[in-house]
């Protein structure tokens, strides 16, 4: 079996390029113009583009970069070159974007009494709970909300959750007790929960269910994968494409995960 991968047996890395074109026929038989609004200067702004007479014609449109991926069970990345050009040599553009700051209890204690706006947190319709245990950043907010989803067990000494209730269900076994899996889940994942919140709730080994841990395990341990390092030496590599066209290979540097 060939796999297919962007790297090469000799080391080179490869890269699919496909310069489309079309034309399609044009049926259609009716029609429809209409006004869309008006311009700055009032003149209507109509969809006449919309309606073409004739057969549509596209000999060449934006060249585009077939990658398969080292691995190749993972498939193949299309890129299409007036994106990856407006983005060449600026891979900040192309990054997660940080959260901006948001609590709805901030805002709403600029307002109104701090009593006031625990009520109204907790009078949140759902559809707006799960909105904010996902753009939320406030912990203190986010706390309140996991105390919601499900039941949490405080028994040591501060504010801080020790573990989670546990209820049985109708097998006899004993499960989390969760009220909302949903928000549950999303607070799960938000990066803002705090984090003795997240080792109760979904990082403890075996909140999450009974499968074995068959490797070592220990909670100061450093992480199994912090970084990985590509290197790939340059070098021409002939494309395995119809084009057949000519490409530099570059080297990958250093990925944080």
């Amino acid at each position: 079996m060939t796999l297919r991968t962007c790297v090469s047996p000799g080391g080179k890395f490869t890269v699919g390029i496909h310069d489309p074109g079309f034309e399609v026929e044009n049926l259609r038989e009716k029609t429809g113009i209409s006004s869309l609004g008006r311009g700055p200067d009032g003149t209507a702004v109509e969809n006449h583009i919309n309606f073409p007479e004739s057969t549509v014609k596209a000999p060449k449109t934006d060249r585009i970069y077939e990658i398969a991926n080292p691995l190749p069970f993972r498939g193949a990345t299309f890129i299409n070159t007036a994106w990856a050009d407006r983005h060449a040599g600026r891979p900040e553009t192309i990054s997660v974007p940080a959260k901006s700051p948001c609590s709805l209890s901030e805002n709403l204690t600029a307002k109104l009494d701090p009593a006031v706006t625990s009520q109204v947190i907790d009078l949140l319709p759902r559809p707006l709970r799960l909105a904010l245990a996902q753009a939320s950043t406030d912990p203190a907010e986010l706390s309140a909300l996991a105390k919601k989803a499900c039941t949490l067990l405080f028994e040591g000494p501060g504010n801080l959750p020790t573990g989670i209730a546990y209820k049985e269900i109708e097998t006899g076994s004993l499960v989390p007790d969760i009220h909302d899996h949903e928000i549950f889940d999303i607070l799960g994942n938000n990066p803002h929960l705090p984090d003795a919140y997240k080792e109760v709730m979904v990082l403890r080994p075996g909140v999450q269910g009974n499968s074995e841990i068959i490797g070592e395990f220990s909670a100061s341990a450093p992480a199994l994968l912090s970084e990985m390092e590509w290197c790939l030496i340059p070098s021409s590599s002939v494309i395995s494409d119809s084009s057949s066209h000519m490409v530099e290979s570059f080297s990958i540097g250093k990925c944080i995960l």
